[in-house]
């Protein structure tokens, strides 16, 4: 049984198809937390988690197909009241619109930016804290640095809807 409000459900599924450009920097993560059990080695584990926002910072210039950033971001060209306006099936039946449910996901121009920010944020912190850290530590402080990234990253977007 579904218990998914079925606005919210098409509004998620439809807006942002499944892509794996957002689980990235998780991912590279889950790749640094075991790798210090298997090699304590800076430089690796360095650049391991550089490749990795670079990855990133090249899934955002292309995102992905049916996403394209939105000036206006989740509201659209005439507001929110589009649908009530113009006699749409939200309108009609007086529930919620779907670009209420959606604006988390939007990818708005505000929000590309404050992700890109967040990677170009990462890359630097990486590169100024190469050599600050045991070797056998490298990979877990990494590790951190890509979450706390992809965390700024994904709070970001609701923010700026």
């Amino acid at each position: 049984m579904n218990t998914v409000n079925p606005n919210i459900f098409t509004a998620l599924t439809a807006i942002s198809p499944p892509s794996s450009r957002r689980w990235l920097l998780g991912a590279v993560a889950c790749v640094l937390f075991p790798g210090r059990d298997v090699r304590a080695n800076r430089n690796l584990w360095g650049g391991v988690a550089l490749a990795g926002l670079i990855a990133a910072g090249i899934g955002l210039w292309r995102p992905p197909a049916g996403c394209r950033p939105s000036r206006r971001g989740a509201r659209g060209r005439d507001g929110p009241a589009a649908g009530r306006a113009g006699g749409g099936a939200a309108g009609r039946r007086g529930g919620p619109e779907r670009e209420v449910y959606a604006g988390p996901v939007q990818h708005t121009r505000l929000a590309l930016l404050i992700k890109l920010i967040a990677i170009v944020g990462g890359v630097v912190l990486v590169l100024c804290t190469w050599d600050d850290m045991p070797a056998d530590q490298a990979a877990d402080y990494h590790a951190c640095l890509l979450i706390i990234i992809a965390g700024i990253g994904i709070t970001g977007a609701p923010t700026t809807s």
